[in-house]
């Protein structure tokens, strides 16, 4: 065998040999790689819903700030309907009564707050906003009738 012939098949032979060093893992290997992937994977899942936890805790803490305010708002609006009567009166209750409702739909979204999924947190959120602007123009709406 000449040298070019040898050193052909010698670099043929350590070609094969590296690609086929990857190819053959066993299967101790193959798992422990699986084992890496689905830690790291857990880890990053875990980084994920503790980020989501933050962010309801955090959205929940705000909009509980506006509620008070606006209960603060209702209690008030309350005690000037009290004071009045007749027609007046039943406007102020009426309107106060589209406020209470208003308000425990809110409340209800907030219950979920905490156990909404991923997928659905944004569209929880969108209700949220939602009923909240429908509570506070109800709150309005009830002011103008003291």
């Amino acid at each position: 065998m000449t040298h070019w012939m040898r050193t052909s098949a010698l670099a043929a032979l350590g070609m094969a040999l590296v690609l086929g060093a990857g190819a053959c893992k066993t299967k101790a290997d193959r798992e422990r790689d699986a084992r890496k992937m689905e830690n790291e994977a857990d880890r990053e899942l875990g980084a994920a819903l503790a980020q989501l936890d933050a962010e309801r805790n955090e959205y929940s803490a705000r909009v509980r700030v506006l509620l008070d305010d606006l209960d603060r708002r209702v209690e008030g609006l309350r005690a000037a309907a009290a004071s009045q009567a007749g027609e007046a009166r039943e406007q102020a209750d009426r309107a106060l009564a589209d406020v209470a409702t208003r308000r425990a739909t809110l409340e209800n979204d907030l219950h979920g707050v905490g156990t909404v999924t991923a997928a659905s947190w944004v569209d929880l959120k969108d209700k949220i906003a939602r009923d909240l602007d429908a509570l506070q123009t109800a709150v309005s709406a009830a002011s103008e009738h003291p």
